[in-house]
């Protein structure tokens, strides 16, 4: 057998040729989600109404992803695809290692900059993107308040600096904080400040659910960012319910946060 033939169980790797280990392992998640591969591969670049460099990076993108699923050789090179995204990113160098959830971001903005305009877009778009809820809520009975605002993401980052597991993370990600004192919440109904609680909960849960752990956290003793060694533990199966609006509506007695009593495997996340 050839030595650089594609390995029997039908994977091919990709070349690491130096720092490129955030791009490959972003890429190998990627593509190992099927409904995001096959759309990807059923855009038609050819007809895109993006610049030229963005049509290229498409291009580059698709290739890579079908050199993965039907190339002969057991790995496939990622510089081309690398040296579109380049083009198209500004301030990046290629010859740096990059931070795998910055590159990931950016790659999704890119995506949507060329394929929105696509059939494939939406659904494509909808695989990974869920929303935050931010609530400010009064606490002064005398003025009652309920702020909500809302973000939209692709990767979910939490902080894990002094969490023993991937739960306690997310507990901690939809902590209620208090806004008191010389930082209570300035109230524009009432004229005046007010204490106030602040929260962040998961509104919409995307089908594939990416989390970014924070690694690096900044050290005012040294004055620098520095990674983070502790143990993290994490489940097979995680159950996500506990940090919706869903469960903050059951706590206070109201209906679900879809109005029809969502399913609980919706909430339900396998590795």
């Amino acid at each position: 057998a050839c030595a650089h033939a594609r390995s029997p169980l039908g994977f091919a790797g990709l070349r690491n040729t130096g720092t490129l280990c955030y791009l490959n392992s972003v890429v190998q998640q990627l593509y190992h989600i099927a409904p995001l591969r096959q759309a990807v591969l059923a855009v038609d670049v050819g007809a895109l109404g993006c610049e030229p460099k963005l049509r290229r990076f498409a291009r580059r993108f698709q290739r890579l992803l079908y050199e993965m699923a039907h190339a002969v050789q057991r790995e496939a090179s990622p510089q081309p695809f690398l040296d579109a995204f380049a083009g198209v990113t500004e301030h990046f160098s290629k010859a740096q290692q990059h931070d795998a959830d910055e590159f990931l971001n950016i790659l999704w903005q890119r995506l949507e900059q060329a394929l929105k305009d696509t059939p494939q877009w939406p659904a494509l778009n909808a695989l990974t993107e869920g929303r935050v809820q931010h609530e400010i809520r009064s606490k002064d009975a005398s003025k009652p308040l309920v702020r909500h605002a809302y973000e939209d993401f692709h990767v979910l980052s939490l902080d894990i600096r002094n969490r023993k597991t991937l739960q306690d993370a997310l507990a901690f990600y939809i902590q209620e904080d208090l806004l008191t004192g010389d930082n209570a919440y300035h109230c524009e109904e009432y004229a005046c400040k007010v204490d106030a609680s602040k929260r962040a909960m998961l509104e919409r849960l995307p089908p594939v659910l990416a989390i970014h752990l924070k690694r690096f956290a900044y050290n005012p003793a040294s004055d620098r960012m520095e990674k983070l060694h502790d143990r993290l533990e994490f489940p097979t199966a995680l159950d996500m319910q506990p940090y919706t609006v869903t469960s903050s509506d059951d706590d206070d007695g109201g209906d679900d946060a879809d109005g029809g009593g969502s399913s609980k495997k919706s909430y339900e996340y396998r590795l």
